[in-house]
């Protein structure tokens, strides 16, 4: 048995790399493709740049509510370190954002505009709108259909065919539930992490249709890439035909409801991630 948890953990921790390399991966290749993309529509004169800046200044404010709940503040050098530090995050992913909405919103507006249709109508204040309202609910079906496939389902069934329990996530943050500082900071992560993987999807499904040059063979090559990544935070091979299905649900309503459907989805899924 010790040889055996030895070698689980061992199989663990090289998964759980490979999985880095792979987000990593991901994002080094958004980061550098919306920033050569950005730079070619602003040239040309395009992109929605107030909603741009409407979304900037959003993630700012979650960003600096996000810092105000991490700690408990003290006036001290230390503090003067720690805001510091928090506006270098701040202003990092307030560009990051800025950049690769001002990259793909162009040419999802004149090739997929029905696809932000709904979230265009968000950054007016439309938050009343019905479609608006239809997308958050289909979003958020989605969202708990994903918490069904990739957490419980992908480690009840192993079970009843012989598989041993996973690894327990142990650092899953049981201190969300401490006070109302704890269960802040954790909301504000659950909003970031909705928006970030996200538009990082969205990107990445246009960077994949550039090279494709084939919508339905980008979204495929996209589900191929989610259901790998998935599978990596599993610990059983029986697992994988679930988070093939929670990766097909996420493109599903990306490609039939569009980036606020995506973001809910999300936004709900992360409710799993970070609260116990």
């Amino acid at each position: 048995l010790g040889a055996a948890g030895d070698e689980q953990v061992t199989i663990a921790r090289y998964r759980e790399r490979v999985l880095v390399v792979l987000l990593l991966a991901i994002f080094i290749t958004v980061m550098v493709g919306s920033v050569l993309l950005a730079l070619r529509n602003l040239k040309l004169g395009r992109g929605d740049r107030k909603g741009a800046f409407r979304l900037a200044a959003f993630v700012s404010a979650v960003f600096f509510l996000n810092w105000l709940f991490a700690s408990h503040h003290v006036p001290n050098e230390s503090e003067a370190l720690n805001f510091l530090s928090g506006v270098q995050r701040m202003l990092f992913w307030t560009f990051f954002f800025w950049v690769v909405y001002l990259a793909f919103e162009p040419f999802v507006r004149r090739r997929w505009p029905d696809r932000i249709v709904s979230w265009n109508r968000v950054l007016a204040g439309g938050f009343r709108d019905p479609l608006v309202g239809r997308d958050i609910l289909i979003g958020a079906v989605f969202g708990l259909s994903v918490i069904l496939c990739n957490f419980y389902l992908a480690d009840l069934v192993p079970r009843w065919f012989g598989y041993p329990p996973g690894i327990p996530w142990l650092d899953q943050p049981a201190t969300r539930l401490l006070a109302i500082r704890s269960f802040a900071f954790g909301f504000t992560q659950q909003i970031f992490g909705g928006l970030l993987q996200s538009f990082m999807l969205l990107f990445f499904l246009l960077l994949l249709y550039i090279i494709l040059r084939r919508e339905r063979v980008a979204a495929i090559a996209l589900w191929v890439i989610m259901t790998v990544t998935l599978s990596l935070t599993h610990e059983t091979v029986a697992a994988v035909p679930f988070a093939a299905l929670a990766a097909l649900l996420v493109i599903l309503v990306l490609y039939r409801y569009g980036l606020l459907g995506l973001i809910t989805a999300i936004f709900i899924l992360h409710w799993q991630i970070f609260f116990p």
